[in-house]
């Protein structure tokens, strides 16, 4: 029966030349009856423990499905077969690794990787072509399981995917640089960057799958701390055949930082001091709150551009009221406001 398939990140880019060269010695080639590879869920099992006296190994065989639109785009196509052995593993020997080239057909490119070592750990086979995603499978080769036949790869490009930047009152932010960095694996993914147009919105249309961080705003002067993304490969979101957009939206606060000090009538910072800043050239309410510190001071991240009144208390002392315009391009220079003490 052949092993279940599931889609995952590609394969880093292959280290060696795909000549057939196993990396352990074989002392017969595989000649067990053809029994089937061990169907597996998309999560190994280790098998019984197998005797490694002797080294005898296994076949792996399948296929590559390509669709007729990314055919022009494959330069290289390979099949990766990576064992499962964890590096701390009781056995001491490092885990096998082997890559084939993939020789393009007039029909659906198929692959045999030959001397496989039986492994009680299982291998993950993937298909691989650089600027295009991969998708994996997980087989079993074992001295119960020498062959495993019919495995289904496949080859898809990237998807389109959107990002939205709004305000904290869900305004959008226009003409605002935004850079994808990848991290992880898989290893060689282009960075990709945009500008939002007039709806805040940045439109990647061909995102290859995995984890990126986004960056918002200038490199020298970021406007939000980076945001981890991640994006699947277009088989995850296909409708009729046709790749699906994917896409998410950024909360990215917009205004400039406003300090507020308040001091009593000879100088004394004033701590618990209650400071409402509202702006009145809005229809909907919009306001920040807050207390100052022991030192008297109080300060506001992101305050946009607007007018705003600014109104400061404390019990037993006199209440103070100011009006402020920010333009949203400078901070405005520190609010200090001195309340003295009711008789």
């Amino acid at each position: 029966q052949p092993t279940q398939a599931s889609e995952l990140i590609a394969p880093p880019a292959p280290e060696v030349e795909p000549e057939p060269a196993p990396v352990a010695p074989v002392q017969a080639e595989v000649t067990a009856k053809p029994s089937e590879a061990g169907t597996t869920d998309g999560v190994f099992r280790k098998s019984e423990p197998v005797s490694t006296t002797g080294w005898t190994s296994g076949i792996i065989r399948g296929d590559i499905a390509l669709t007729s639109s990314i055919v022009d785009q494959i330069q290289q196509l390979q099949v990766v077969v990576d064992e499962m052995r964890p590096p701390d593993s009781k056995e001491g020997r490092r885990a096998f690794r082997y890559v084939q080239r993939v020789p393009l057909t007039a029909g659906t490119p198929s692959f045999e990787v030959r001397d496989v070592p039986f492994s009680a750990y299982g291998y993950v086979v993937s298909a691989y072509a650089p600027g295009l995603n991969g998708n994996q499978m997980t087989v079993e080769i074992s001295e119960e399981h020498p062959l495993a036949s019919e495995v289904r790869l496949a080859i898809t490009p990237g998807a389109p995917f959107s990002l939205l930047l709004r305000d904290q009152d869900n305004g959008p932010l226009n003409t605002t640089e935004v850079r994808l960095v990848p991290t992880g694996a898989p290893l060689g993914r282009p960075a990709q960057s945009k500008s939002t147009d007039n709806f805040g919105s940045a439109v990647f249309e061909n995102l290859l799958a995995g984890d990126y961080q986004v960056l918002v705003g200038p490199a020298s002067a970021p406007l939000i701390e980076p945001q981890l993304i991640h994006v699947q490969s277009s088989g995850h979101t296909m409708k009729a055949g046709v790749p699906q957009p994917q896409g998410t939206t950024l909360v990215v606060p917009s205004g400039t930082p406003l300090a507020i000090t308040v001091t009593d009538a000879y100088g004394n910072p004033l701590a618990e001091a209650a400071v409402r800043v509202q702006a009145t050239d809005r229809r909907q309410l919009t306001m920040l709150e807050g207390v100052t510190d022991v030192r008297g001071q109080i300060h506001f991240g992101r305050v946009q551009a607007g007018t705003w009144q600014i109104d400061v208390s404390k019990t037993d002392f006199d209440r103070r009221f100011k009006q402020l315009t920010l333009d949203g391009r400078e901070a405005p220079p520190e609010q200090r406001f001195e309340l003295p003490r009711l008789r």
